[in-house]
């Protein structure tokens, strides 16, 4: 589930780099997350210059915010039924 990468990529302790190759086994497949460029992003929550991360073989693609520990804006990709587009609205700040 492409959901459980977002977790590995806001929580790990390292800084990604362009070019940095990470293998994943996830429960129904195999799968290579490529970080590929920074590109500005539009959102419904604003503009960023996001880290693009892409897998391979290409079912996901992932917009992460490096400024702000990775908060993912935008992933797409095949999920469940089809092909599913989520974008970030809002940040909620835990106490």
């Amino acid at each position: 589930n492409v959901i459980l990468l977002l977790y590995y990529f806001r929580y790990c302790q390292r800084k990604f780099e362009i070019g940095d190759r990470l293998d994943f086994n996830l429960p129904t497949k195999k799968l290579e997350m490529v970080v590929d460029k920074f590109s500005n992003l539009m959102v419904p929550k604003g503009r960023f210059d996001a880290l693009f991360i892409r897998s391979n073989p290409p079912k996901f693609k992932v917009w992460l915010d490096p400024k702000n520990g990775n908060i993912p804006l935008r992933i797409q990709g095949a999920v469940g039924f089809g092909n599913t587009y989520l974008a970030l609205i809002d940040v909620e700040k835990s106490h």
